[in-house]
């Protein structure tokens, strides 16, 4: 037993050391990923990571934090503690204007490995994260299928919602029954089925039928609260406002423009309410004049280029005095060159880019529009204006928008709207408004985010002389209430009515003044900052709540504090691993924390590893790391690398099952025993190690003494290996009178210990018993109430003297026979609640019952201590023979 490494006196402390850092699974402060990325720590995020692993009974959940919290990075907190667990199939789906930003953020702030999926026929061979497009993953959903996947992830998720549609039915049926991370600010868009068809696709085993959660949740704001108590087992949901201790956010500051209309507009929207209100339109003879108007003037406040577009085609479907008024509208249209928002926008934006340069903060404004056309003519009437401006086509102009200071302005549909970072653009302009409040947030939220440094102006336009601009108005302020009231929000779209300009902007602050409030705000919250860290491991959020902030546990400080023990710790278990099991190799620079093959060696063959059910060879590259700076990225040593898990592996092949140890301590003789224990259920399955160790009179050490005892100066050594216990038999003595180790271990309290640790994985299985069975029992209710509907419906008819008496009749009877099943219904409710009760009563005394749990011990080292007076001889220099190739080189002892 030669140890050179200073801190682990034998191998047997070493392996001890290398399997407490790979124990940090289901961590509650993800402190092995932490370690291994460079990202900005903020508790919330573990908050909600935690929430997605909280229960091994959970299918998926939505992660649905207000726009710009950082759902990637809660995301990727997940997917690198599944890495680290050793479930590597990680399946990540995106739209396609988020891939580079996800890129991005995997090289700069996370060692996980990954490759982008392409389109190409088969799913890439190189290990790491799958990333791919929504589109890629349904053209060849037969390869995902093909898979087991340990977690997938959807980002804007809410394309799932609609859980009929073709793409949902396809990604659902191919991702199976992998863990489903859905990622989505916005899990109510259109109604309240947006988050029913969410729930559906990652478990609907959980749901009641569509039409029936429809009928009662529709509309029905007195059920919301009800309606909670399901969102809440999947959801979790972060406002802005309650984090502020923790991220500083600048002002939002709204402000809707009313537009006065040009003269010529006001003939042309006079000619077309004229034309709605007429008879027999055959040009649009399906539509109604309240769809009408909302279609012709929505379309006319985008641009009357855009609006004399859409009257091509209806021109050349009608004929007669129809075709003429339409024609004289369209020409009325197209000599409006610049209309009256246009003109009112350029003014705003002289006024505003002034005020920028004043406030020394970015002179850049983000311009959203519903209408191709009228994007394209806004570029050309901005350009003229002398604004330096681009269109919005993909990642590339993005980047250039960031990237150059000179242009000042960009020109976006929607299809920037969702998931993108514009945190250095100080203006938003809704020059387009829609109706849908959630996606009007997601517009603002792709500057004012984490990361902004200046207060955000954000300008809606409207005109109270356009219908349907109030009436979008309307609708945005009553979709708004009904978000709130479900999923809560922290900020306004839409205010500062009737206000100039100018007042608005006295509340836009000078970038250094935003810089300092952010600095009183973070020294504000210091202490109670410094306070949470004293119960930093408490709390396992299990359910939905909406003062998380008031429940964080861990602060960034505490974070960075022990991800650098537990980095340095690695190094140590690095440092043996080339010290004693692969020496000679690399040159070892313990300041720098880093490895420098030696030079004109070539990579060495250092283990195998599991590369998706297939075993790959590993060899060593060049250089090696421990620093978050560390370049390049792939020779980073962190806890998610594949060369840190690899090497934590190995230290338990070279380790001999059985051993004596002799050192020069005055100690009673002693055996320790170190075990791999694995708990399993017909559901779940958990593994953990133990130490123990007891006296030869029989005395029981603790885990502290058993590390103490192994950690003195060996003298001398007798070990064997497998082979050798088959070969010579048991190498250890038994302790006269005293009771094996195995049998020192107890096994009930190994899984009582299992259920207390994990009462928050059982409590989620338990609510959602409870929640079935409130299904149950409010379906019991639902079919009651349905007899009484129709009970009341047919007395209506037997009231109505315009029945006839054979109709009457034929009524009287079928109320007779409904009277009777309503009558039998109604005794039985009782009984059959309680019946339901008696079953999920059952169910959770089965989920936590200690029969239905097995333990499986075994030893990875047993080792006796004994006490010698002799003292260690120093060992030999070694005479280094090395061969031609550097693969085949070898250490030849002299014989001694």
């Amino acid at each position: 037993m030669e140890v050179c490494n200073k801190k682990f006196n034998t191998q047997y402390s070493a392996l001890i050391e290398a399997k407490r850092l790979e124990g940090f699974s289901g961590d509650k402060n993800f402190l092995a990923v932490y370690a291994s990325s460079t990202a900005k720590i903020l508790p919330y995020q573990i908050a909600a990571a935690r929430f997605a692993l909280r229960s091994d009974y959970l299918k998926g959940c939505i992660l649905c934090d207000e726009g710009s919290l950082g759902k990637t990075y809660e995301a990727l907190l997940v997917a690198g503690q599944k890495w680290y667990d050793g479930k590597e199939n990680i399946l990540v789906v995106l739209p396609p204007n988020l891939v580079t930003q996800w890129k991005r953020k995997l090289d700069s702030d996370f060692t996980l490995p990954y490759v982008f999926w392409n389109n190409t026929k088969n799913i890439p061979d190189e290990g790491g994260l799958i990333l791919t497009t929504y589109d890629c993953a349904v053209r060849h959903s037969d390869k995902i299928k093909e898979r087991d996947w340990d977690l997938v992830i959807f980002d804007e998720a809410d394309v799932l919602a609609n859980y009929t549609k073709e793409t949902t039915v396809i990604l659902k049926d191919a991702v199976r029954e992998a863990y489903k991370l859905l990622l989505t600010p916005t899990p109510l868009t259109k109604d309240i089925r947006d988050i029913y068809g969410l729930i559906h696709f990652i478990d609907e085993s959980i749901l009641p039928d569509a039409d029936w959660f429809y009928k009662r949740y529709f509309r029905k704001p007195e059920n919301y609260p009800e309606l909670t108590s399901w969102v809440s087992q999947f959801c979790f949901r972060t406002l802005k406002v309650q984090i502020t201790e923790y991220v500083n956010f600048s002002r939002r500051l709204p402000i809707t423009i009313d537009y006065p209309l040009l003269q010529e507009e006001k003939e042309l929207y006079k000619l077309i309410s004229t034309y709605i209100a007429s008879e027999n339109k055959t040009a649009y003879p399906e539509m109604d004049e309240y769809n009408l108007n909302l279609l012709f003037f929505k379309t006319l406040s985008s641009s009357t280029q855009a609006f004399s577009n859409m009257l091509d085609n209806p021109i050349t479907r009608t004929y007669g005095m129809e075709k003429v008024v339409l024609q004289q509208i369209k020409d009325l249209a197209d000599n409006i060159k610049v209309n009256s928002k246009t003109l009112r926008l350029l003014k705003i934006l002289k006024t505003v880019f002034n005020h920028l340069k004043l406030m020394k903060v970015n002179q850049k404004a983000i311009i959203f529009v519903n209408n191709s056309t009228t994007l394209d003519v806004l570029y050309k009437i901005f350009l003229q204006e002398g604004y330096d401006t681009i269109k919005y086509k993909d990642n590339d102009s993005l980047e250039k928008f960031r990237a150059d200071t000179d242009i000042q302005i960009l020109i976006a549909t929607d299809d920037a709207a969702k998931g993108l970072d514009i945190e250095y653009c100080p203006v938003v302009v809704n020059y387009d408004m829609i109706y849908n409040s959630i996606q009007m947030e997601q517009r603002i939220c792709r500057c004012h985010r984490q990361g902004q440094n200046s207060d955000v102006l954000v300008i809606n336009l409207l005109s109270r002389e356009n219908f349907s601009d109030v009436r979008m108005l309307e609708l945005i302020n009553k979709r708004t209430l009904q978000f709130n009231g479900i999923f809560g929000m922290s900020d306004d779209i839409v205010g500062n009515f009737d206000v100039k300009i100018k007042e608005v902007l006295k509340d836009f602050r000078h970038r250094d003044e935003v810089a300092q409030a952010f600095k009183e705000n973070l020294t504000e919250h210091r202490q109670t900052n410094e306070q949470l860290v004293e119960n930093s491991e408490d709390i396992l959020f299990t359910t939905f709540t909406k003062s998380i902030a008031d429940k964080i546990t861990v602060t960034p400080d505490y974070i960075e504090e022990k991800t650098e023990e537990l980095n340095a710790d690695l190094w140590e278990i690095v440092k043996y691993y080339f010290e004693t099991i692969k020496p000679d190799w690399y040159e070892i620079n313990d300041e720098n924390k880093t490895l420098t093959l030696i030079e004109g060696y070539k990579r060495p063959y250092l283990f195998s590893f599991n590369d998706n059910g297939r075993m790959r060879n590993y060899e060593g590259y060049k250089r090696y790391g421990l620093g978050k700076d560390f370049k390049p990225q792939t020779g980073r040593i962190s806890f998610t690398s594949t060369f840190a898990k690899g090497i934590l592996r190995e230290i338990d092949k070279n380790i001999a099952p059985e051993a004596k140890i002799y050192v020069n301590a005055d100690i009673e003789p002693c055996e320790i025993g170190f075990y791999n224990v694995a708990i399993t259920s017909k559901d779940v399955s958990s593994t953990r190690h133990i130490l123990i160790g007891q006296t030869q009179s029989g005395e029981i050490l603790s885990e502290e003494k058993c590390r103490e005892l192994l950690s003195l100066p060996v003298i001398e050594s007798e070990e064997r290996d497998r082979l050798g216990q088959i070969k010579y038999g048991q190498l250890l003595q038994d302790f006269a009178g005293v009771e094996s180790l195995d049998d020192k271990i107890s096994k009930t309290n190994i899984i009582k210990e299992y259920i207390k640790n994990n009462e928050g994985s059982f409590a989620f299985e338990v609510e959602k018993i409870k929640l079935l069975a409130g299904r149950k029992k409010t379906q019991l209710e639902t079919d009651l109430n349905d007899i009484k509907t129709e009970i009341k419906n047919l007395n209506n008819q037997l009231v109505n003297s315009g029945s006839s008496q054979l109709e009457k009749l034929q009524a009287t009877k079928k109320l007779r026979l409904l009277e009777r099943e309503l009558l039998k219904k109604d005794e039985a409710l009782f009984f059959d609640k309680a019946q339901i009760d008696v079953e999920i009563e059952k169910e959770i005394a089965d989920l936590t019952d200690e029969y239905n749990f097995k333990v499986l011990m075994s030893p990875h080292f047993k080792v006796q201590i004994f006490s010698t007076n002799k003292e260690k001889q120093p060992e030999p220099e070694l005479e280094e023979l090395v061969l031609e190739d550097p693969n085949t080189k070898y250490c030849i002892k002299p014989q001694w």
